[in-house]
């Protein structure tokens, strides 16, 4: 038998190998993952499992602290300014993870990769790399700023604002980006108790400060935020250096490291400024085409989907390192198992979750935010239902991207952005914001489900194909 008629009976092997597993298997994948589910509990109630509990705390805390902030921002700058403020963080959404170029992920990747590394790309140089293109990158948005203010206000709000907004949006936009790098770094190196406490002061406790202290001023609060993130961030990064030699800071080669991280992170733009997007894009589109005082509402809705499902991307963190190890070991069949179980027991609990606070919500949202605010309910009760499918992704794009070399995640959330941003734009469809966020949620989900029904037929017959050969 010649060498291509053995590759091709090889391929014929694996696709018959591949049927024959996905028939007998079909059946009984919700019943391996009900078995499995003991072993999640067991995983999670660990010491290891504890050690990442604090991630989930973390997360939890972080939601009291979002929704407080919007409680205090509507009480102190009103409707208007609260839509201006609104817009602004959703504007700082899109700038800060486009300075970034997916460094966070970066950072996180190559600390790992590099803990004992010899070469001089050592998690210092990757710090540093990280640093060093954040400083670039917040530059060249501040040379932006400076240059044409009305172009920069004009594509955030829909009309010219005030210099002192922009530069307020520009300190935090540079406070942002130093939280990422600080948090990226010690999560490489797994210390989460430490990257998950920067989480918790700058993603809770600084916007509740910087809130109750803005004086009705959109740009005071986002000044005292700015400043805020940026010395704790910086309080961190210097709190990783400060262990280091003179030898380690001779030794490392940041240029290299952030040659490293420019690689990885620039394919990855699109995928991100897609997802950011998602939520971003279409309350800068409503502030355009109906004012400040609608894109608030819109923006609240928003806001408010994604605080419920702000839990459910800690539970991502925290099996994380399990699917690695899994993968690298060659257990993706169990891995699979272990990530259907997880994936129907929260969207169980998110659908739970929804219901209830829908029966709540009309008199709820009145009550917390203040008088005024009854016309979010409508949009709200849309997104909510919205974040049962977009549970479903969040849970789904880390396994994933540690699964395969693949990019489903940028393919799916850019279709899913695609069709968001038509039906905006389409006179039929465009005042229905709600239903149409709701449907491109739902694109978005099922997407996410056809691409892990591929990747689990692929682990079930690689478990398949291996099962054959050592038998």
């Amino acid at each position: 038998m010649t060498l291509p008629e053995t590759r091709l009976s090889g391929r014929r092997q694996r696709s018959l190998l591949g049927r024959r597993s996905s028939a007998i298997s079909g059946g009984a994948n919700t019943a391996s993952s009900l078995r499995q589910l003991p072993r999640l509990v067991r995983k999670l109630t660990s010491p290891s499992g504890r050690k990442y509990g604090w991630t989930i705390f973390c997360q939890f805390l972080a939601l009291l602290g979002g929704i407080l902030t919007m409680r205090i921002a509507a009480h102190v700058l009103g409707i208007k300014g609260f839509g201006e403020y609104s817009i602004a963080r959703r504007g700082m959404a899109i700038i800060g993870f486009t300075l970034l170029m997916s460094m966070n992920s970066g950072v996180s990747r190559y600390v790992s990769l590099h803990s004992s590394s010899r070469s001089g790309k050592t998690p210092l140089a990757y710090l540093l790399g990280a640093v060093g293109l954040g400083l670039l990158s917040t530059g060249a948005f501040a040379a932006v700023v400076v240059a044409a203010p009305e172009l920069v206000g004009s594509s955030l709000f829909g009309r010219p604002i005030s210099h002192k907004v922009l530069f307020a949006i520009l300190t935090a936009v540079a406070g942002t980006v130093l939280q990422a790098i600080a948090e990226a770094f010690y999560r490489g190196h797994l210390r989460m108790f430490t990257a998950n406490l920067c989480t918790l002061l700058c993603g809770a406790v600084l916007p509740v400060i910087a809130a109750a202290n803005a004086g009705g001023s959109v740009s005071r609060l986002l000044f005292i935020l700015g400043i805020g993130t940026t010395c704790v961030a910086s309080a961190f990064l210097i709190a990783a250096i400060r262990p280091m030699t003179w030898t380690d800071l001779r030794a490392a080669r940041p240029i290299a490291a952030a040659r490293d991280l420019t690689l990885f992170g620039l394919p990855r733009i699109g995928g991100e400024f897609a997802w950011f997007g998602m939520f971003s894009l279409p309350t800068i589109i409503v502030a355009h085409r109906s004012g400040i005082e609608r894109a608030g509402y819109f923006s609240f809705s928003v806001s408010l989907m994604q605080l419920i499902t702000t839990c459910f991307t800690g539970i991502g963190l925290v099996l994380l390192p399990h699917f690695g190890k899994m993968i690298s070991s060659g257990r993706r069949a169990e891995m699979a198992q272990l990530i259907d179980t997880m994936l129907w027991g929260c969207t169980a609990l998110a659908v739970i979750a929804v219901f209830v606070v829908e029966s709540v919500m009309g008199r709820l949202i009145p009550w917390f935010m203040g008088a005024g605010f009854e016309n979010a309910v409508p949009t709200s009760r849309w997104l909510l239902f919205g974040s049962i499918p977009l549970v479903i992704y969040i849970l789904l794009r880390q396994p994933l991207d540690a699964a395969t070399v693949w990019p489903h995640n940028t393919v799916n959330v850019s279709a899913a952005l695609a069709v968001c941003l038509v039906l905006f734009n389409w006179p039929v469809t465009a005042q229905f914001e709600g239903p149409v966020m709701l449907f491109s949620f739902l694109v978005l989900a099922c997407l996410t489900m056809r691409s892990w029904v591929k990747v689990r037929a692929s682990a079930e017959e690689e478990a398949s194909l291996a099962s054959f050969v050592g038998g």
